[in-house]
């Protein structure tokens, strides 16, 4: 398969995960059988932008944040993905909530370490 698809299926891995999904509890929200899944999430099979629009319903992200795949292994990029994914779960004051308490602790870090 393409580099394109096995990136793709290793961000539905990383998402699921991230959501405490199964690999059969979403295939079957998205009506699919647990072997495509699988195959789609280790890079073997593709899989239809119907079928990727239902897997990012079901994980509560949009389709575009889905198919934003990245060029190469990049901690950082990862560690966004899921806070995007776990910010798309929260409600308005819950995210502002959450920003300032890091903004907060981040501050707080940078100064005890001197760094930036």
């Amino acid at each position: 398969m393409s580099a394109i698809e096995e990136r793709l299926g290793q961000k539905i891995a990383r998402l699921r995960k991230a959501a405490g999904r199964t690999q059969a509890e979403l295939a079957e929200r998205v009506g699919l059988q647990p072997e495509h899944i699988s195959r789609v999430e280790n890079g073997k099979r593709g899989v239809s932008i119907e079928a990727a629009a239902n897997i990012a319903e079901v994980l509560g992200i949009e389709l575009h944040e889905l198919c934003r795949l990245h060029e190469r292994d990049d901690p950082r990029l990862d560690a966004l993905d899921r806070l995007l994914w776990f910010g798309s779960q929260l409600t308005a004051p819950e995210v502002e909530l959450i920003m300032a308490i890091g903004a907060s602790a981040l501050e707080h870090t940078r100064r005890v370490t001197g760094s930036r």
